[in-house]
């Protein structure tokens, strides 16, 4: 957690731990008030409203931290997966505070409670068969939902994973047929060069000897018509 004064989350985080706090101690104000055979309705109404204030900080919590992970370079990805982990502690304190909520002694308080999995329940526990098994399976049923999605994001980062060694496979090899191509092609050059000089010196050859065999007949030509004039 960060420890600047400064940092909104930290602020809010704060208050929830708070708020948190004191919706259990009214609880429990709550639960002595049934053992002295009083009337625990006004507890009850109050608690509520405060887990539903309790229930809008979680969620304004767990925005701010959605929304640092937009933004790269805010916080580090270390603190963002801190953060992340405080929220989810603060909604399981959340659930623990609603359950205990629920377990009203007294079937004649009617009042209206909130499982875990965010079913509102009116009227009396015994009216709508709320029961403390029912509330553990909700909770249950959530954590079991959290952990598929935990589960598919690490299948979703096996598969990025996967396909990052398949494109790195695939530059290398790339890099490695580019590398080839240009080594054939410098050797051909090289060959290139060396034909074209073995090329220059056949044409210097060959002028010259065109030059003598030229001169050698024009030679003859000269004595042949020395020889007729004498």
């Amino acid at each position: 957690m960060s420890n600047s004064k400064n940092d909104p989350f930290t602020s809010e985080y704060d208050s929830a731990i708070k708020l948190a706090r004191s919706i259990d101690n009214d609880l429990k104000s709550r639960d002595d008030t049934i053992k002295k055979g009083g009337n625990p309705s006004k507890l009850n109404q109050m608690v509520q409203q405060q887990l539903g204030k309790l229930q809008a900080k979680i969620d304004g919590l767990n925005a701010m931290v959605s929304e640092f992970e937009s933004k790269p370079g805010t916080i580090s990805s270390s603190e963002a997966d801190r953060r992340r982990k405080k929220v989810n502690e603060l909604r399981n304190q959340y659930a623990d505070l609603n359950d205990k909520l629920a377990a009203v002694g007294n079937s004649s308080n009617k009042q209206k409670f909130v499982s875990s999995s965010g079913k509102t329940y009116s009227g009396t526990i015994d009216a709508n068969n709320i029961s403390m098994q029912q509330l553990q399976t909700d909770k249950k049923n959530i954590q079991n939902s959290f952990d598929q999605k935990i589960s598919e994001l690490e299948d979703a980062a096996k598969s990025l994973r996967s396909e990052q060694q398949f494109m790195s496979a695939e530059l290398q090899y790339q890099s490695k047929l580019i590398d080839k191509i240009e080594d054939t092609t410098d050797k051909n050059y090289l060959k290139m060069r060396r034909n074209n000089r073995k090329l220059d010196r056949l044409l210097r050859k060959g002028s010259d000897c065109c030059l003598w065999f030229i001169l050698i007949v024009e030679l003859i030509v000269l004595v042949m018509l020395l020889m007729y004039t004498n």
